[in-house]
């Protein structure tokens, strides 16, 4: 027997290997990950993505062995297959670069350890040492493999996790000037959020660790385990609110209730102004769609977003099980989600960003993409893709639903309802009856050293303040200055590496490069 595997890294090509007869043949499935040798022996990660019999290579072509499974059951289901091939078709590239770019980090790698326990042995070696085995240990151990005598372990997998620094305070850094460690450390935190120990050493040096214990001893750093998505406050959802749905929202949920349970796969808009409860329509829809026995999608375009989409789904639906995925979770614990979705039957909620479409949801019967217009679900490096295009790729092969909400629809969108190629539903008013704030906009292309704000502005804030209330003022842009310069000869301080202005950021005491990241203390 032959296969076409998809290597998981450059150069990403689809090769043909033979497959080796120490398994029996119904073990080689389609979707399972496999170590192959390329080039002078190096072992590289693939997918299993189709089998073939001999006579459909050519007369005197000689195949490399595969040379091990890196698990016993496909984790990559067919529908999960076919997206990328779908997307690879469309961006023209391999099916192997799609899955390289969206598989966790762990599943794209060979460091993996084969125990095998048994009464009269204990026997461990790493996937690159068993190609060097005796034919007779190989054989005993591929035995031992398929009958679940011996197993796969991840390295690290049974540690009790990997370790996260959190960030514990704000600038301006409260440390010594001369601590330049330190300041490198709170910087580095500040800019990338909660970053693993092992990352933040291998990223600023082994030198780091002497200041990285300063600054936990001080409590400026918090550690915690890679497996809680958040702190344990956070986790907590809110007491179930209680809340029943308008005229305009029954309406709109029947509809799509209707569209669900046709035999035909169907997008729909839903157009609601804010705070006309679109959360809530999807909610109940997530009910319906359980009690149907298929799984639902529900995804945000960025992370705050999806945070506050899963606690109130944790809070309305509190029996349905739930799983949560980002791009910002540590590398171990979205393999972990990875495979616990590969592996389960039963239907479930899965709440996320753009990259939660690529996971093996089971039974699928939903997409919702909160905020559709968004140019967060459209990724332009990398791997481009557009995600309300892949979401209804998937949808459409399950025959389900693709829920598009908003309350500024992209004009693309707007348009194919506006034309009928897609179904439209409105929430045109508020819940409760609350009228929508009035917007003013005010000229302010005249106000040349008038001072910082319209005449309108001004007054408008000492209104809100002369009756006791607040005010909040926003300003579009990073940093307290974007630019500094010498008085006397009038030149900017810039970038060294990018000849770009520096912006002063006052809380920090720092001039920064918005381009590379270059800082240097306020002069």
């Amino acid at each position: 027997m032959f296969a076409r595997i998809a290597l998981l890294s450059a150069p990403y090509s689809t090769l043909t290997y033979a497959l080796p007869d120490i398994f029996p043949e119904e073990f080689w499935q389609e979707g399972l990950r496999v170590a192959i040798p390329l080039g002078r022996g190096a072992l590289r990660a693939g997918i299993l993505m189709e089998r073939l019999e001999h006579s459909d290579l050519p007369d005197g072509v000689t195949c490399k062995e595969v040379a091990w499974p890196l698990e016993t059951v496909p984790l990559l289901s067919e529908e999960i297959r076919a997206l990328a091939r779908d997307l690879a078709i469309r961006q023209g590239l391999e099916p192997g670069c799609v899955f390289g770019h969206v598989l966790p980090q762990g599943l794209r790698q060979v460091d993996l350890r084969i125990r095998w326990l048994a009464a009269d042995r204990d026997f461990s070696c790493t996937v690159k040492q068993v190609t060097k085995l005796e034919p007779d240990l190989r054989q005993a151990l591929a035995v031992a493999l398929c009958r679940g005598e011996a197993r796969l372990v991840a390295p690290g997998r049974d540690a009790a996790g990997e370790e996260l620094c959190v960030l514990r305070v704000d600038p301006p850094w409260p440390v010594r000037p001369q601590a330049a460690r330190q300041r490198e450390i709170l910087d580095y935190l500040h800019e990338r959020g909660q970053v693993s120990r092992r990352q933040l050493t291998r990223d600023l040096g082994a030198g780091s660790a002497p200041a990285l214990r300063s600054l936990l001893q001080a409590g400026f750093v918090a550690l915690r385990h890679a497996e809680a998505d958040e702190p344990a406050d956070e986790l907590l959802p809110p007491a179930p609110r209680a809340f029943e749905l308008n005229a305009d929202q029954q309406r709109a949920l029947e509809a799509l209730r209707a569209a669900l349970e046709t035999e035909r796969p169907a997008s729909v808009l839903l157009i609601g102004v804010t705070g006309s409860g679109k959360t809530d329509v999807y909610l109940e829809l997530i009910r319906h769609c359980m009690e149907q026995g298929r799984s639902v999608l529900l995804l945000a375009p960025e992370v705050a977003l999806a945070c506050k989409l899963r606690r109130d789904a944790a809070c309305v639906l509190p029996h349905v099980p739930l799983f949560f995925y980002h791009g910002y979770q540590p590398p171990a614990r979205r393999e972990e989600i990875f495979r616990r979705l590969a592996t389960r039957q039963e239907p479930c909620l899965v709440v996320g960003t753009r990259s939660a479409l690529f996971l093996p949801v089971p039974q699928l019967g939903c997409v919702i993409l909160d905020e559709e217009h968004d140019s967060s679900f459209k990724q332009d490096e990398s791997l481009p893709y557009q995600a309300k295009e892949l979401a209804w790729s998937r949808i459409a092969r399950q025959r389900g639903l693709l829920v598009l909400g908003s309350a500024t629809p992209d004009i693309k969108t707007f348009h194919a309802a506006s034309q009928g190629q897609i179904d439209l539903l409105r929430l045109p008013e508020r819940v409760g009856g609350r009228p929508l704030p009035p917007v003013e906009l005010v000229d302010t292309s005249g106000l040349a050293g008038e001072g910082l704000l319209a005449a309108r502005s001004e007054q408008a804030l000492r209104e809100v303040l002369q009756r006791g209330e607040q005010a909040v003022v926003l300003l579009n842009r990073r940093g307290y200055a974007p630019l500094l310069y010498c008085l006397d000869c009038k030149e900017t301080v810039s970038c060294p590496h990018c000849h770009i202005a520096l912006t002063y950021h006052k809380g920090r005491g720092q001039l920064v490069c918005h381009y590379c990241g270059y800082a240097v203390p306020f002069p």
